[in-house]
């Protein structure tokens, strides 16, 4: 997520993220972990935590504010085979 750092200090903060699946909800305590430039109004803010196996919801709790996030689970699988395409010059940069 990203946070305005000059109205908010995120530093050392941090979030009660509840996951739950079909039977079991689960709430468990995530750091944040600030990244970016601190001389940049908007940072991006990450907390990493685990998760009940079979995942339905995911929320975060900051503050009295609780929201659910919005997400989509990987495919392990793809329908068409993959191919990766990358241009000499991209090669000759790295």
């Amino acid at each position: 997520m990203a946070i305005d750092q000059i109205s908010h200090s995120m530093e050392n903060h941090t979030f009660t993220v509840i996951s739950t699946n079909l039977t079991t909800s689960i709430s468990s305590i995530a750091t944040s972990q600030e990244e970016g430039f601190e001389l940049c109004r908007y940072t991006t803010i990450m907390g990493r935590t685990n998760t009940v196996e079979n995942l339905k919801t995911l929320e975060i709790e900051s503050n009295g504010v609780t929201v659910r996030i919005p997400f989509k689970m990987a495919r392990y699988t793809a329908p068409k085979p993959v191919i990766i395409c990358i241009s000499p010059q991209f090669a000759a940069e790295q």
